[in-house]
């Protein structure tokens, strides 16, 4: 059987990307990648692997035993800066292999640390949909909480609050909520460096994103948290002065405080189909950087006029600040 495409003819000395997104469609293919990173390894005097930068492994249903059959590769890649492994059925047993005790190379002198820690020139990474549930997710984090480079990180549709089941075993030991309180916050209160962050269907009724009153991150840019059980949002969010975009659609939110007006920097806000009854219009048109506003989906808000709302976001704001009644088409219903 060839090997998958991403062969080094398509990459430079400087910076070799890796893509094999959707095609290691069985575990067999991961032994022949493993040939293939060696060749690399060969070609440039052994210092190849030095410069895999990215590495694509998106939707190629690898499982458990296939994630573990790439640990020994991942190891070598040290100056690896995005790793995408989302859509492989990781569960939380491929989430334990990640954060076995290895030694570490390339010497020998019986140094060990958990896999993950070798990867600290990681910048972005995505776990997404590996149905981690709160197990996997309570294993990964203490060793995510040492990637302190980490500018992105992408955790949506692991079932942190639903209960999930593993070779007939139940893995739900906590209420929904404490998924985010005992393991998310510890996490996003060492990573001062992440911009993007990714908690979409995960079946949140809560999120705290802050430690004794003390909001985690406040540097974040884009949040994105649809899909989930919301039913408000949460209070750290006003705070992140430097926010860009927020994605809280799909939820069962029925109030937006007037402090959202405090984002000045907002530049796109999705609230389509939660229960919204009214919205704050003289909080949101001042924020002069908000170009985007989706608020499609609401049964108890009047919506723009059909036209406007099949514009999209940008459509929406622009009929907002036009001669209109703005405040109008976001009134409740009577």
């Amino acid at each position: 059987m060839p090997l998958p495409s991403g062969s080094p003819d398509r990459v430079t000395y400087a910076s070799i990307s890796l893509d094999f997104a959707r095609q290691l469609t069985e575990h067999a293919h991961v032994d022949e990648l493993a040939l293939l990173l060696e060749w690399i390894a060969a070609m440039m005097d052994g210092r190849g692997l030095d410069n895999v930068h990215i590495f694509d492994l998106r939707f190629n249903h690898l499982g458990a035993s296939g994630v573990a059959a790439l640990c020994p590769i991942l190891v070598r890649l040290q100056n690896l800066k995005r790793l995408d492994l989302q859509a492989n059925d990781m569960t939380p047993s491929g989430a334990a292999a990640l954060v076995e005790l290895v030694k570490y190379p390339p010497t020998d002198e019986g140094r060990t640390a958990p896999l993950l820690t070798f990867l600290h020139q990681l910048e972005h990474l995505d776990f997404s949909d590996n149905g981690l549930g709160p197990i996997g997710m309570a294993s990964l984090a203490p060793v995510l909480k040492t990637l302190t480079n980490l500018t992105c990180l992408r955790l949506g549709a692991n079932s942190f609050g639903t209960e999930v089941m593993e070779q007939g075993v139940s893995q739900r030991i906590t209420p929904k909520f404490e998924a985010s309180k005992d393991v998310i916050v510890p996490l996003f209160w060492c990573l001062s460096e992440l911009k993007s962050l990714d908690l979409q269907a995960n079946d949140l009724s809560t999120i705290w994103l802050s430690h004794q009153g003390q909001c985690c991150n406040l540097g974040l840019e884009s949040i994105v948290l649809c899909r989930n059980e919301l039913r408000s949002l949460p209070s750290e969010i006003p705070r992140m002065a430097g926010l860009k975009h927020l994605d809280i659609s799909f939820n069962q939110i029925s109030l937006l405080p007037p402090e959202v007006g405090l984002l000045t920097c907002l530049q796109y806000l999705d609230l389509r189909h939660n229960q919204l009854q009214a919205l704050p219009v003289n909080r949101l048109l001042p924020l002069t950087r908000l170009s985007s506003l989706s608020c499609q989906g609401n049964p108890d808000l009047l919506s723009p006029p059909s036209e406007v709302s099949s514009g999209g976001g940008a459509a929406v704001m622009e009929f907002l600040r036009g001669p209109c009644s703005a405040p109008l088409c976001l009134c409740p219903r009577r």
